[in-house]
């Protein structure tokens, strides 16, 4: 799945020439037979479970977003996430671009019948506040 994000009101103006094309691969595991992903931005009322774990605690993804992030207020509406519906309609947030993916879908389960999902993602021109969000990985 390759999909690639143009946004016309973003410029790349003070980005540096490695964030003007990036792309990060996401690997989901679990991910329930007969579910739709979906790329899309954030909204209010998403809920985030980080860590390594599903039994870790679901928080705000706004929450997530500031405090794990250090995602700007201005920054963190439409912040792209993958989203799962189930066959029986209901929406997880399973990963938090580019790097962030859900307990319950970060950890192989040796007798998982399902083989994991393989997320791909190539965008041109960088989102609001990625720029911030790479510098915190660098330091």
């Amino acid at each position: 799945m390759n999909v690639e994000r143009e946004i016309s009101d973003v410029t790349s103006q003070g980005c540096s020439p490695a964030l003007a094309t990036q792309e990060c691969s996401l690997c989901l595991r679990g991910v329930p037979i007969g579910s739709t992903l979906s790329l899309r931005g954030a909204t209010t009322g998403d809920r985030f479970c980080p860590g390594l774990s599903s039994k870790a605690r679901t928080i705000k993804l706004t929450k997530f977003l500031h405090r794990s992030m250090q995602v700007s207020l201005s920054d963190r509406p439409g912040w792209p996430v993958i989203a799962i519906r189930s066959p029986q309609g209901e929406e997880i947030v399973a990963a938090v671009l580019p790097d962030q993916v859900a307990g319950d879908f970060s950890v192989a389960v040796s007798d998982d019948p399902v083989p994991p999902v393989v997320v791909q993602l190539t965008w041109q021109i960088p989102w609001h506040g990625l720029s911030a969000y790479c510098d915190t990985l660098d330091s």
